[in-house]
Order: C-alpha cells, then structure tokens, then sequence
C-alpha cells in the first residue's frame, strides 16, 4: 500500500492543511485545514487521502448547477429559492404572508429557474428587489418587478390594527 505524507501547507483538492489536531478514535490523523473560501474544518487523514473531503459543505452547495447553468451563487437563484420557499415551506417565517394567503408561484417558474431567469428583466442594481404589483396575485409574469424599499411600501399590505382605525374613523 503506497502511503502519504501528509505535511502542513500541502493541498489536497481545495483544503490546505494548516496544523495537526491530534487524533480520532479510529487512531487517524486529524488536520485543521482551510478551504478555499477560507473556512476552517478538522477533517480526518484517510478522507483527505482518498479524496473523499474535496471541499467545505458550503463551497459543495455553491457548486455549478448544470440544469439551469447559473452558479448557485448567482444572487437571483438565491431570490428564485425564497421565493419558492415563502410559499411551500410552513417553517419559514414569512410564509404566512405568503403560502397561508394563498400566494404561488407560477408553473413554470416553480419547476424551473431557468425560466424564472430569463423572464426576469435584468436587476437594475442590489438595492432592488423583488416585487410583486399586485400584493394578493400570484409571483407570475406580468404581476412582478423589480422594486426599491420605497416603491414595495406603496404596495405592502397595512396592519389589521391600521385597517380597523381606517374604519372607525
């Protein structure tokens, strides 16, 4: 069996090893190593050897994803997610001013960010965001744009307790 060396400041994939760290209960080897984004992780020598560790479990995620051919970095597929998100998922925070009201997502967009990406006009810069023009339609063409903080406050629902002064009055 050919047996490797590990020294501290060699790579193995996106891990550079920074110091040893002492020893797991299998008896291997632990390096404190820092991937390429810069986070720090003590991984076992046998993974790092056999190329099972390549890189944190965040650049994992961040990966290319070649369906749609955007990175997972591209700010707009974070936005397509909590979009989805606000509507399917009931442990997210705002879903109940979304999926609670009966707010989706259109076909298309839901199955696909690609197709999400290319009916979106081009985000004019990162101080807009996402809008809808209609607050109780659905996320769908024609009923979304891109919107400053100010213009979405001319659209938001008001508060019950707003709406009851409204009526009394």
């Amino acid at each position: 069996m050919d047996r490797v060396i590990i020294k501290i400041g060699q790579r193995f994939s996106h891990w550079l090893i920074l110091a040893e760290a002492g020893k797991a209960k299998d008896r291997h080897r632990l390096f404190l190593c820092s991937c390429d984004c810069g986070r720090r992780v003590i991984i076992q020598s046998n993974n790092l050897k056999a190329g099972k560790s390549t890189r944190c479990k965040s650049c994992q995620a961040r990966k290319k994803n070649t369906t749609h051919g955007a990175s997972i970095e591209d700010p707009l597929y974070g936005i397509w997610q909590t979009m989805i998100q606000r509507y399917t998922n009931p442990r997210r925070e705002k879903y109940r001013y979304y999926g609670e009201r009966g707010i989706k997502v259109c076909e298309r967009w839901r199955k696909s960010f690609g197709a999400f990406r290319s009916d979106l006009s081009p985000r004019p810069s990162p101080k807009y965001t996402l809008d809808r023009i209609d607050n109780d339609g659905d996320y769908k063409p024609g009923n979304i744009r891109w919107a400053t903080a100010k213009e979405q406050a001319q659209t938001r629902r008001r508060p019950k307790h707003w709406r009851l002064k409204e009526k009394i009055i």
